[in-house]
């Protein structure tokens, strides 16, 4: 699986950018994607918000 976003980096590029491994990144994208959080991420949605709405 090839992802891009926004600055065009892939999975790989945006681990170790954030320093967080692979399969965390991805389990991310796959949890947004499972919840129906879409990107960009809507205004007016915070950190707690999002928090909760990945991780309920």
């Amino acid at each position: 699986m090839k992802y891009r976003y926004e600055f065009g980096y892939r999975i790989r590029a945006m681990a170790r950018i954030l320093r967080l491994s692979h399969n965390t990144v991805l389990d991310y994208f796959h949890g947004a994607k499972a919840f129906g959080i879409p990107w960009p991420i809507p205004e007016g949605i915070d950190d707690e918000t999002l928090e909760r709405m990945l991780f309920p």
